[in-house]
């Protein structure tokens, strides 16, 4: 008997499964997608325990014929497909006829159905694999997908599921992307029969946009329409303002299909490139129509990846489209160039105090030379220790407008041990040592000081909170508001202080002390990205992260000038740490360079 065998259907179907539907949100997308191509106006969706027990769907759609139903559930049974030339010229979400399938070869599925203007309506089943019989039964019109115990036999998968909070946090995510591409059809949302939010039919994408992310973002959206030959785009960009710690937030449709497409990711990275500051993401809803025979999206089991027969094109197109659109708005100028301009600065004359040998400090100061101040560089000095009225590290304010135009101290200043330091581009600090000298990044290093700070207080119980006057609302995205309270109790130990305030909207009352200068809002909405998109929202938060992200918001800024003080409170507290040469997300804070290295590059030795 030969080795080589047939699988059996069973066996093939969860195969397919593996592929298709990877969690409960993957179940929810693969139903409403069936009942937007059923021409549904309503879909209501219902889970229990983030969808690992329970996921009903229903819709007003066309319904299911009654001869249809015996192949509803059926392997590659489709009615979107007659000819091979149509696998082609694709316009429908689904096409392969294998997701229901997968869904009842992983799950207790049971499909209900009625034609309109029929007067009863059928019903299927299938169990693990095993397809019923079709019953005549009463039915409204359109059609019930009910979906019970999600990868019961398939333990290892099952195995692999997050908290309740993280899998209805795909969900709605899940139901945002084709809410954004349908605003006339009305979605709902219910978890554990509470309602997570009801979006009516909307007029238009800005007013669908509004009805998930908040109506004041949404005015604010920049609106641009471009076509070019077969080409159309239709895009809502928000301000570099409004940015993101990740690209999770940029919405891509292509023929009303969202993708998650490197092309298109890197057209829109590439057209914010000069107004972002670096390691940020847009916000941006786009929607790109072209002839179907131009795109492939039959190469990804989950259809979010496609091919394209003229992809510099495209990339061409939508980079042109969105800068033009900025730009239109007065964004021309870039952000980081905006972001170091600063008012002119009154330099006081000085006379520096004479040494015999003048150090690094007083060679480069233009005092010293009679040189006009150079930009981004000062001097400064002292005497002595700091004194106790002077701000320690952890409490250097975040760069702000008042603190980048403060006046230096342009007298030339040496550390304690009679080191030299200057401040280079309000960005790094050059400190000459006795073998040479080092440059420190202020952020990082400030960083690795905050986060020193927090991680003691917090192993002894006592991060430090400061209570808002004014307390913050956050209006988030479906299921988000879910992840963070989930969390709450871990985020009250880092100082955190929330609630929920309506279906969708956190209200933030303290925040570490860390922070308290720093735009709450944003942060609240960058770590819950960071926790959606890691799956770190199963269980507690990690301890490390956290506390990374916070010294990270509340430290010092590249561009930011420092007082006197403040520079040397940095570099003394640096010295009571046991590794201060990395942040704590392991970027380098100091470059050393002996004198000797500084001969052999200019070939004096």
């Amino acid at each position: 008997m030969g080795r080589i065998h047939v699988l059996e259907s069973n066996i093939v179907d969860q195969i397919a499964a593996g592929e298709v539907i990877a969690r409960p949100a993957s179940v929810v997308k693969e139903l409403i997608e069936n009942s937007l191509d059923a021409g549904a106006m309503h879909i209501e969706v219902l889970v229990r325990d983030g969808g690992k027990r329970l996921i009903e769907v229903r819709d007003d759609g066309e319904g299911i014929a009654p001869n249809d139903m015996p192949l509803a559930l059926a392997s590659h049974a489709t009615s979107k497909l007659l000819k091979p030339d149509d696998l082609f010229r694709i316009g429908t979400f689904g096409f392969r006829g294998e997701a229901l399938a997968s869904i009842g070869s992983v799950a207790n599925v049971t499909l209900t159905s009625m034609v309109r203007g029929a007067e009863t309506g059928r019903t299927i089943s299938m169990e693990g694999g095993k397809l019923g019989e079709v019953r005549e039964c009463a039915a409204k019109a359109g059609t019930y997908a009910h979906v019970e115990n999600i990868f019961f036999n398939v333990p290892a998968r099952r195995k692999f599921l997050k908290g309740s909070s993280t899998e209805i946090g795909h969900i709605g995510e899940a139901v945002t992307r084709l809410a954004l591409a349908h605003p006339g059809v009305s979605f709902t949302l219910y978890h554990n029969d509470k309602k997570v939010f009801r979006a009516p039919g909307a007029d238009d994408l800005r007013e669908r946009v509004g009805q998930f992310f908040g109506q004041k973002f949404s005015e604010n959206l920049i609106p641009t329409c471009e076509e070019a030959g077969n080409l159309r785009l239709e895009a809502l960009l928000a301000s570099p303002h409004e940015t993101r710690s990740s690209n999770q937030n940029q919405y891509i449709y292509v023929n009303n299909r969202f993708l998650r497409d490197r092309v298109m990711l890197a057209a829109i990275a590439e057209a914010y490139r000069e107004f972002l500051e670096p390691r940020r993401h847009a916000i941006v809803f786009c929607f790109i129509d072209m002839p179907p025979g131009d795109v492939d999206v039959n190469v990804h089991p989950t259809k979010i990846e496609v091919r394209y027969s003229r992809p510099n094109q495209i990339f061409n197109f939508v980079r042109g489209a969105i800068r033009d659109a900025l730009q239109s708005a007065g964004l021309a100028v870039p952000f980081n160039v905006q972001r170091l301009q600063k008012p002119p600065q009154a330099v006081e004359q000085h006379t520096p105090r004479q040494r015999d040998i003048p150090s690094l400090r007083e060679r480069m100061s233009p005092a010293v030379s009679g040189a006009a101040p150079q930009t981004g560089v000062r001097t400064e000095r002292t005497d002595g220790p700091p004194a106790a009225s002077e701000a320690r590290a952890d409490e250097i304010p975040p760069a702000t407008y008042e603190s980048a135009t403060r006046q230096p101290v342009s007298e030339p200043e040496v550390l304690p041990s009679g080191d030299s330091f200057l401040q280079v581009h309000d960005s790094f600090i050059v400190v000459e040592t006795g073998g040479g000298f080092e440059v420190i990044d202020q952020h990082a290093l400030h960083e690795r000081i905050i986060y020193e700070k927090l991680r003691r207080q917090h192993e002894e119980r006592a991060v430090q909170s400061q209570q808002l006057l004014v307390p913050e609302a956050v209006e988030l995205p479906p299921g988000r508001a879910a992840i963070a309270l989930d969390n709450d109790d871990a985020f009250r130990s880092f100082g955190f202080d929330i609630e929920l305030f309506g279906e969708n909207t956190i209200l933030i009352r303290s925040v570490p002390v860390a922070l308290r200068r720093t735009e709450p809002v944003g942060f609240f909405r960058d770590l819950l990205d960071e926790l959606v998109e890691s799956g770190a929202a199963k269980g507690p938060v990690d301890p490390d992260k956290l506390l990374a992200t916070i010294a990270c918001k509340g430290a010092i800024k590249a561009g930011q000038r420092l007082t006197r003080g403040e520079i040397i409170a940095l570099l003394t507290d640096r010295v009571a740490l046991d590794d201060s040469y990395a942040c704590p997300h392991g970027r380098p804070t100091t470059l050393s360079l002996t004198l000797d290295e500084l001969k052999k590059h200019f070939h004096r030795r």
